[in-house]
């Protein structure tokens, strides 16, 4: 009687963003132009299923939990919990329109509960639909002994709408929406796509305070009959805000000089008020000693990070902690001059987003999060055991880099039915890994100090401050414009200024037999095959069998970018460079060479003779005659 559920081979949700699960915006409210959200609910039916609607909705949630001294009791703590929505965006009907709606907040609009944010959106949903308007909504009659009932009005009779063909790409009933009609889907594959323009001022997601969080979700619902299982799917989206490339912090220098009376003068540097999650930071000191016997016991450094939250009832006391203590790496007394101790160190900036939270301003004051990078410097008085303590604190700007760094966060599970978050902290999600080596293996290991202090000793351009703005036309590579004047080929001067290779295993690759012809036929001649790998790679990272999330994140990356994908090395490939070699592989091999057939680039060819065979030999000027000229000769 009553239906246990879908029979789903697939249900997924897709965005459609340059990194996987998150929004990069580039600047504040005011620097960003739009914020595009973009991406497709994914079916995949095993029978013909009749659905209601297919509803998707994105929800963003502040949740709050802090405890503060109260005015009514004195002493005792006063504790402030909530959970409120800051943004919700509703699809009524994948089925009948892609685009959303922003029912909360736009630019004014602060908090409201989460249970009145979703009777706000169905309530817009049915008004929409025109099932509360007041030409509908019939009035109560006037009592009388005879009639003392409101008339019923009679209901419009169910509709059923029909998918053509089994699967759809795309919306398949544009701009049909009405109160009472279902929808048949045949079995097959289904792609909804979904689309919405966000607010610039949408709140970024935080998620590394104890005492405030914001955070969202991604929900869909596939609404059946009364009796019927409603099919759902909830997906965690971040939002993540890094700092503009003409913003200031980015250029600006920062340094404090002061003096220690009767005991050392100081200066500490950097060349940049940011700094990024995961990266290492240039730290500058020159020290001038005003005591003799002063000793230099060691440098440490941490990031002090302050916090506090505003609510419509009050606001809550300033918080701090302390994030990341190093001891920093100095020289020693007897590498250090005697007047002056000129100190280069650096400080690697933790990696988790969970340990630092980027600074921040949400939007009405809601939560603010700023840093100051804190140094310690410790000297050992002359004469005596007593050690003192210097500390030079730096007002930094911490933000989360795509350039540069190693961001790392914890894994986050949303209840389908509930739409609660389920932190996972056995499982890291790495966001951005500029800041790392990837090895072949699909290992990765972090720089170490040596070699990252050898990289940013490099004075190149931060990455941070390009612009992706489009090249002059002078610098065009794409559209590469041939100089049919120049001796070389069109595919020797598409081969040269191309960034994208030819696979190396392929028959193709015209790069290797434009510029060694001679070794090709030698090759050919002498029974060895041409089409053998040149490297040998790593069978157990060819043989990883990716996970479903990342075959399925991955499945439309090459058609995104353009162009098409390069096949990766086999060990087929080993295989059957041994087995070719026998007379029989190589004129199979020569017969395939003979019919292969590739497009030409130039309008003039030539026609010469073989004095030895008296064959005609085509010779063009892509340099490939001896490609497909192959010498006849007797294997016996």
């Amino acid at each position: 009687m009553f239906s246990l559920g879908l029979n789903l081979a697939l249900f997924d949700i897709k965005l459609k963003t340059p990194y996987k699960g998150l929004l990069f915006l580039r600047g504040n409210e005011f620097e960003v132009e739009s914020v595009p959200f973009f991406g497709e609910v994914k079916l995949s039916l095993n029978e013909d299923v009749h659905v209601k609607r297919i509803h998707l909705c994105l929800v963003g949630e502040f949740q709050y939990d802090y405890i503060c001294r109260g005015e009514k009791y004195g002493l005792y703590g006063e504790r402030y919990d909530g959970k409120t929505c800051v943004l919700w965006v509703d699809w009524d009907n994948l089925l009948t329109s892609e685009d959303g709606e922003v029912t909360f907040g736009n630019y004014g609009d602060t908090i409201i509960p989460l249970n009145k944010a979703r009777s706000k959106s169905i309530g817009d949903v049915k008004r929409r639909q025109g099932s509360i308007t007041e030409a509908t909504t019939p009035e109560m009659p006037a009592l009388s002994r005879t009639n003392s009932l409101p008339s019923e009005v009679p209901a419009s009779p169910p509709r059923v709408l029909e998918v053509p063909k089994s699967g759809y790409d795309g919306t398949p009933f544009k701009n049909q929406n009405s109160p009472n009609q279902t929808f048949l889907l045949p079995k097959g594959n289904y792609s909804l796509p979904f689309k919405v323009f966000l607010p610039t001022d949408i709140c970024e997601t935080v998620e590394g305070i104890a005492e405030a969080s914001i955070r969202y979700r991604v929900h869909c619902n596939i609404e059946r009959g009364r009796f019927e299982k409603t099919e759902s799917k909830a997906k965690y989206l971040r939002v993540i805000r890094t700092l503009h490339p003409q913003n200031l912090n980015l250029c600006e220098s920062i340094e404090i000089h002061n003096t220690w009376p009767e005991k050392i003068q100081y200066k500490v540097s950097m060349h940049k008020k940011g700094i990024a999650i995961g990266s290492t930071i240039p730290i500058h000191v020159i020290i001038v000693p005003m005591v003799k016997g002063l000793v230099l016991q060691g440098m440490s450094c941490s990031i002090v990070e302050h916090f506090n939250i505003e609510q419509s009832h009050k606001r809550s006391p300033e918080f701090e902690k302390v994030i990341g203590r190093q001891h920093l790496a100095v020289p020693t007394m007897e590498e250090l001059e005697y007047e002056r101790w000129d100190i280069k160190t650096h400080y690697r900036v933790p990696h988790k987003l969970k340990e630092l939270t980027q600074g921040c301003e949400i939007k009405n004051n809601l939560l603010t999060v700023k840093h100051r990078l804190r140094i310690c410097i410790r000297f050992q008085n002359p004469g005596s055991d007593h050690v003192s303590e210097l500390r030079v604190n730096l007002p930094v700007s911490v933000y989360i880099s795509a350039n540069s760094g190693f961001v790392v966060d914890r894994h986050y599970e949303v209840d389908p039915r509930y739409g609660t978050f389920i932190p996972n902290d056995k499982l890291e999600e790495v966001l951005f890994s500029n800041g790392q080596f990837e090895s072949i293996s699909g290992s990765r290991r972090p720089i170490s100090p040596m070699e990252d202090e050898e990289a940013t000793s490099q004075d190149e351009i931060d990455p941070d401050r390009e612009e992706a703005a489009p090249p002059l036309y002078q610098e065009h590579i794409f559209d590469k414009v041939y100089d049919m004047n120049s001796p070389r080929s069109p595919l020797q001067q598409f081969q040269e200024y191309s960034p994208l290779p030819s696979p190396t295993n392929s028959v193709l690759n015209l790069a290797a037999f434009v510029e060694r012809p001679e070794s090709l036929d030698s090759s050919i001649d002498s029974g060895e095959d041409p089409l053998s790998p040149v490297q040998t790679l790593d069978v157990q990272a060819l043989s990883k069998v990716p996970t479903y999330d990342e075959a399925f994140d991955q499945d439309v990356a090459h058609i995104e970018d353009g162009f098409a994908p390069l096949y990766p090395y086999s060990s087929d490939l080993d295989v059957a460079s041994d087995t070719s070699r026998s007379p029989t592989r190589r004129s199979r091999r020569n017969s395939l060479a003979r019919s292969l057939s590739l497009p030409r680039f130039s309008i003039s060819q030539e026609r010469s003779h073989d004095d030895d065979d008296e064959e005609p030999k085509r010779r063009n000027s892509l340099g490939l005659g001896k490609f497909f000229h192959l010498k006849r000769k007797s294997i016996s």
